[in-house]
This record gives structure tokens, sequence and C-alpha cells, in this order.
């Protein structure tokens, strides 16, 4: 069998150990029939919230800024906070934003052009959060920059709009645009949708700032760093899967199955998720995830808001394709089917001397902060999964007391410095030694960048 304390973690276990190997096919059916399902009525409830242009290009993505007011005397101008106002440097489709206040105004005019020459291209507005006014050139330091956004919570639901990418007429390349009038409606529309959405989140750990940047701005729970559409998105997603399993109910007798397929829909739900935060970022090939920008979550001043439609890593269909070939190549092997253990590696639940083989990955200290990244993933998971699996998804967030890490931002359980992890440590392997049969194998797996 195997054991995980982290709901997320213990799921995907369940998912292959237990309900792989007893539904296999069944279940990889099942979840092609009803995920082409949530595809295409999710196509349907979300299209006219990101509407194609009028040649019939559909949207990829949208480049936000935060912004600032700039605290020079007698200035007062909006300063989107834009690291870098180049937008495409290839050879034939160069492309930056420019930023002008006319007529004296103080909201910012922003306009997509085509650069002749490099020096055309300002400076970008924002370094290391320190805010420089394109209006009057003087700087708003870091600490005022933080106090503005932390009275937005973030500031993402009030962002400005900077351009919208989609794919060129040709469809061979990517091409900037200025927002059209289409684009700002579709959002305000869904921005008004948005008021009516509550989504519990878990609280996004601020005491934390060397592994999560963003508490300073005001991210208080992992709800704040959505933006409206992102936040009305993803409700609207969920619903589309509510739906399909009560229509599947009407189809599916076996509870144990269709609980299967529910977890298997907020699986690729919630892995989608991470590309639709406001601490995403851009790059030429599209929305990078907020969970591969390094062992934490950056904090950043301008992001992507990407297309849950689009047919790239950001579009829910990424997602469920993933899903749909684990599940089938599970189903194409014969295993024992096992259920996964919710519990921690310190806890004497096995027999002694019952197990032939232990494998395990353990956790390297303060490397990462394993509870605290997977709320992100948490959240999403138990706004569906909480009735169906309630001994998994009922608290609000994870449980971090007992989690054998050292993590100084948690408190529950005591101090979790490096005595107490390494001292955890002892008490898990020799639970390990009290369980392995005397001939049996222990593997331990320690992938270090030194080793």
């Amino acid at each position: 069998t195997a054991g995980e304390l982290n709901p997320v973690a213990w799921l995907l276990l369940k998912i292959v150990l237990e309900w792989s190997a007893r539904k296999g096919s069944e279940l990889a059916d099942l979840f092609e029939t009803w995920s082409g399902w949530v595809l295409n009525e999710t196509e349907k409830r979300l299209g006219p919230y990101y509407p194609p242009d009028a040649q019939g290009c559909k949207p990829l993505a949208y480049l936000w800024a935060r912004w600032v007011k700039c605290e020079a005397a007698g200035c007062g101008a909006k300063i989107p906070l834009v690291r870098n106002l180049w937008l495409s440097q290839a050879d034939g489709r160069k492309r930056a934003l420019r930023i002008a206040y006319p007529n004296g105004s103080l909201e910012p005019h922003i306009e997509v052009f085509e650069p002749s020459s490099d020096r055309e291209v300002q400076r970008g507005t924002v370094a290391r959060f320190n805010a420089m006014c394109p209006r009057c050139h003087v700087v708003t330091g870091r600490a005022r920059v933080q106090a503005q956004l932390r009275e937005r919570r973030g500031g993402a639901d009030d962002a400005v709009l900077l351009a919208v990418v989609r794919q060129n007429p040709g469809g061979r390349a990517k091409e900037y645009y200025v927002p059209t009038k289409a684009d700002l409606d579709a959002y305000a529309k869904a921005q008004a949708g948005a008021r009516h959405v509550q989504i519990e989140m878990p609280p996004f750990p601020g005491n934390d700032t060397r592994a999560f940047p963003p508490g300073p701005y005001g991210i208080t729970t992992w709800a704040d760093v959505l933006t409206p559409r992102q936040r009305f998105s993803r409700w609207v997603i969920h619903e589309v899967i509510a739906d399909a399993l009560k229509q599947a109910e009407k189809q599916v007798k076996d509870s144990d199955l269709l609980n299967a397929l529910a977890a298997c829909l907020y699986l690729a739900y919630s892995d989608n998720a991470q590309y639709h935060t406001s601490l995403c970022v851009w790059l030429s090939e599209g929305v990078k995830s907020i969970f591969i920008q390094g062992s934490g979550v950056p904090m950043s001043a301008d992001f992507v808001e990407g297309n849950p439609l689009s047919p790239n890593c950001e579009g829910l269909g990424y997602s469920i394709r993933s899903v749909r070939s684990a599940l089938r190549h599970l189903a194409s092997i014969r295993y024992q089917p096992s259920s996964p253990l919710l519990a921690n590696a310190i806890d004497p639940i096995l027999p002694e001397e019952s197990v032939d083989v232990i494998f395990t990955d353990p956790p390297y200290a303060n490397q990462i902060p394993y509870a605290h990244l997977s709320e992100f993933f948490y959240g999403w998971l138990r706004l569906g999964l909480r009735e169906r699996l309630p001994q998994a998804f009922t608290a609000v967030e994870t449980e971090k007391a007992r989690e054998l890490t050292e993590n100084r931002a948690v408190s529950d359980g005591g101090v979790h410095d490096r005595e107490w992890y390494e001292s955890r440590m002892k008490e898990a392997f020799s639970q390990m030694k009290r369980l392995i049969r005397e001939d049996g194998v222990g593997s331990v797996v320690f992938a270090h960048k030194e080793t």
C-alpha cells in the first residue's frame, strides 16, 4: 500500500493504485465521455467572454499590469507596473508597448507599435517593485508600492489591460493587439458575473516571504491571486463539471465509480488552474505556470491571463488530455489494487514486519514547503470533492502541524526548525525499520543537485 499525509498527493495515489486498478477501462471510458461533454459545454458557456476579433482569430492570452499612483508632488499619475515594454523582438515581428499621458492626463494611454529601432522602446516602469513614473520620472519606492497594492488586495481586480495576444490570421505566429471594445465589453461582463461568485480557498502563507513573497502585497487567500474573469471562469467550469456528474449519475449506479470520475474531472480542473492566476507570466511560447518559476511562488508586477479555451497548456483541454492519457495507460496494465492510507509516516498503522519493500522520496528539510504549495490545488479539489471524499477534503486547509519539513512559517505542533525536522525524520525511519521484514528491501531517494 502507500501512505500520504497530504490530501492532494493521497488523491493521486488513490486514482493510480486503487480506482484505476479496480475500474480500469471502465473508468477510462467514462472519463473520455464526460470530459468531452465538459469541454463542449465549457466552450458554450465561456466562449462569449473570450471573443475572437473581426477576422475570427481567437485570443490566446491577455497581458495585464498592476498599477500604483505616482506619489511625486503635483503628479498623481497612474503607473502601470510593466517590467519590460518589449512584446516581441523576433525579426520581422518586433512589437512593443508605448505609454503616454496625452493632454496632461493622469490616465495612461497604451499602444502597441512596431519599433524601427531599439531606441524607440522605453524602459520598463518597475524594477524590484520600485515604480518609475513615465510622466514625471520620479520613483515611488517599494514600501509605498506594497502599501498601495496591499490596500487593493494585490491589485489584480483593477489591473490595466495592456494587450491581447492572438494567433495571426495565417495561424503561424502570435500577434499583439490593443484591446478592442469587444474585448473590454467581454471582460466587463465577466467582471459583473464575478461579483456573485464566492470561492472559499485556503489562506495564503503570508508569514513566509522567502517562498511566498506576494504576502506583503495584500494577498491573504489563494482566491486573491485571481482576476475577476479568472474567478468567474473557474466557477463556471466548476458548475459544468457538477452538471456533468449529475447527468452521469442517471446512467451510472456504481457510487465508487462516480467518485472516481469526479476525482479525475476535478484533478484536471485543479491542474488547469495553475495557468490561471495573476502570478503567471508570459513567455513567447505561452503562459508559464506559477509553480515552475522556482521552489516558491513569486510576485509579479505584470502578468498574463490565459484563455481556458486555448489549445495550448493553459486550456482546460490540455489538462483533460493529460488525465485521459494517464488513465488509458493505467488501464493497459494489470496490477493488484491497493487502498492508500491518509496517514503520517510516523503513525504506527501497519503491523510489525508486515512489508517486503519500502520505497520513499522524503522531504528535503526546508527546500520545498509542500503543504503550503499544495493548498492552491487543494482548494480547487475541495470545491468539488468535499462531500464525496470528506475524509480528505472537509477542512479549509491542509494539515501542516505534522508535515515532516523544516518550515518556520508553521507554528502548530512546535517550531518546525532543523532540530524538529531531524527528530521527526528519525521517528519516521524508526517506523520503517519496525515495518519491514528482516529480508526486506528499503529504497530512499535523495535527488539533490550534488548527487
